[in-house]
């Protein structure tokens, strides 16, 4: 039951997901230095996470560019918007060369989300052009999809949690004395526990559209946050 709740705490979409969904906006510059916006539009990954493609729409609402679909795109707008594609480890250039002009796209509404099927469906991607990321913008990726879920993230810290804190419990065993076959028991049954809480934090990642790295730095905080605590814990009772 409380797997479940998570699984549904992780999900970035509500429960009738089925329908493609504008999950950000944020207005960008275009190369000809008029304005522009950012959209990234989300599909539905059925048995799997979320895809989502970046569009890029003039003043007017018209489709200049539209990318590839990925269940990793990441976008920082800190000074000018930039895209990422972390499956493959990319970044995403306007190509003004490749830009197409004319159709309208729908608002945000609700009631305009079934209107969103077009531009959801199909492969055929223009407008970008694609370069490899360097190590500092994988970085950059990273930290803009924990800016853009933040509760998401803090979730996924939870399987390290209580990680470490059956860890803490088979260190304490180990102190104890008698009924050494129940213990050993006990040890193995602790053990397999925190093997399959690794295994689900990583599914939580995957459904939740996080990196392996982020996956990680949340396990290993929700483990030292454990540690830490313990620690004043038993600081504050000597």
């Amino acid at each position: 039951m409380g797997l479940m709740v998570l699984l549904l705490l992780m999900s970035h979409h509500p429960a009738d997901a089925h329908r493609p969904a504008f999950t950000r906006t944020a207005p960008t510059m275009l190369p000809n230095g008029q304005p522009g916006e950012l959209r990234l539009l989300r599909g539905d990954g059925i048995f799997g996470p979320d895809l989502v493609r970046a569009l890029i729409l003039d003043a007017k609402g018209n489709l200049l560019a539209r990318s590839h679909r990925s269940h990793l795109i990441a976008v920082s707008c800190a000074a000018a918007c930039k895209v990422f594609d972390l499956g493959s480890d990319t970044v995403l250039e306007l190509e003004p060369s490749s830009f197409r002009s004319g159709q309208i796209v729908p608002g945000l509404g609700d009631e305009d989300r079934d209107r969103l099927w077009p531009l959801e469906a199909g492969d055929d991607a223009w407008g970008f052009r694609v370069r490899p990321a360097t190590a500092i913008e994988r970085i950059e990726g990273n930290w803009a999809m924990v800016t853009d879920g933040p509760i998401q993230f803090v979730l996924l810290a939870l399987p390290g949690v209580i990680a470490a804190l059956i860890g803490l419990m088979i260190l304490k065993s180990f102190r104890r004395r008698g009924m050494p076959v129940m213990r050993a028991l006990a040890i193995c049954a602790a053990t397999l526990g925190t093997g399959c809480l690794v295994v689900i934090g990583f599914l939580l990642a995957i459904l939740g559209s996080f990196t392996t790295e982020l996956w990680l730095a949340a396990t290993l905080i929700g483990v030292l946050a454990v540690l830490a605590i313990s620690q004043l814990v038993a600081l504050r009772t000597q």
